[in-house]
């Protein structure tokens, strides 16, 4: 289980929030919830999500600057992530955070 903070970059420097990854292991399979929550993100821009450095899902921040993710795309491991970044359509980094 992990909860890390994050930090916003520098096109959303004020950006802040946090992810969570909780797993327990089931018959050989890893199982949990994810939750990814970050506010004062640029608002009503188009971001990609990368999982361990490959693009997993695409979001899109409010009105307000936020952006919340709590399901990741089948396939997709808890167990196995050890970082998530979130790129603008650019490729600029809004945070990473490692696990």
């Amino acid at each position: 289980n992990a909860r890390v903070a994050l930090k916003g970059n520098s096109i959303a420097s004020n950006a802040t929030g946090h992810v969570e990854i909780h797993t327990t292991a089931k018959n050989g399979r890893n199982r949990g919830s994810f939750q990814l929550i970050a506010e004062g993100v640029p608002t009503d821009v188009s971001f990609h999500l990368h999982i361990n450095g490959t693009a997993a899902v695409a979001l899109k921040s409010d009105s307000s600057g936020k952006v919340k993710l709590k399901k990741l795309p089948s396939g997709v491991d808890l167990g196995d992530i050890t970082s998530i970044g979130l790129f603008d359509d650019s490729s600029n980094t809004v945070f990473k955070a490692d696990f």
